[in-house]
């Protein structure tokens, strides 16, 4: 079944976004690059396409944009694949490439603000968010799960890159992470570049890893 309408109204090339979703109620969907919606109520592995999660994270900012030079989402998770590829292997580094994947439908929400929805809500909301996407993410692309070992490995790896992101393109104040700075310089690449980077990680990983490719 596909989240595409076939109606006149939405074939109408002067039908925005916005009216579609008034028209069909689909206030819990998010467009895609590639055209598609994503029904974050129910998200479904058929609507999930890797060329669409590499366009959004390419194009958003980390810490909310307030870098001194824009850093986007995909380099984040492309230096967070390679330190995990190095500890454990392609399977693991193929599975922190897409550590952040589910933000390519929920948005790179801050840490603080993600507290604070859990502080009013009483219960772990964005979490269980993420986590049906990203359940949704793993099976479109034949990629299992990391288990518990590895999901520790790649939240460790994930602070200490935070931490060298912050030391390199934040302002002088203390970050929100005891975790050492990796070894390396963050230079923030283009989005167009990070959106490469982000898909021949991919490519070159799954293909280490004995998963066919699903872009």
């Amino acid at each position: 079944m596909s989240d595409e309408c076939t109606c006149a109204r939405c074939r109408s090339d002067s039908q925005p976004v916005t009216g579609y979703l008034r028209h069909h109620g689909f206030r819990n969907k998010v467009a895609t690059a590639s055209g598609l919606f994503v029904n974050l109520a129910y998200p479904r592995p058929e609507t999930i396409r890797l060329r669409d999660i590499a366009r959004h994270l390419c194009q958003m900012n980390r810490f909310c944009g307030a870098t001194k030079l824009p850093l986007s989402v995909a380099q984040h998770s492309v230096v967070v694949s390679k330190r995990v590829l190095r500890a454990a292997g392609p399977l693991e580094g193929l599975q922190g490439l897409l550590h952040d994947a589910h933000a390519a439908y929920l948005g790179d929400i801050s840490a603080p603000s993600i507290a604070e929805a859990h502080k009013r809500t009483g219960r772990p909301v964005w979490y269980e968010m993420a986590s049906e996407v990203d359940a949704a993410i793993f099976q479109a692309l034949g990629v299992p799960l990391p288990d518990e070992a590895t999901r520790r490995l790649i939240k460790s790896v994930g602070l200490a890159a935070l931490a060298t992101e912050w030391r390199d393109l934040m302002p002088e104040v203390t970050p929100p992470t005891h975790a050492s700075p990796l070894p390396v310089t963050i230079r923030p690449m283009t989005f167009t570049k990070a959106e490469e980077a982000f898909l021949l990680a991919y490519r070159d990983l799954s293909t280490a890893a004995n998963i066919p490719e699903r872009i």
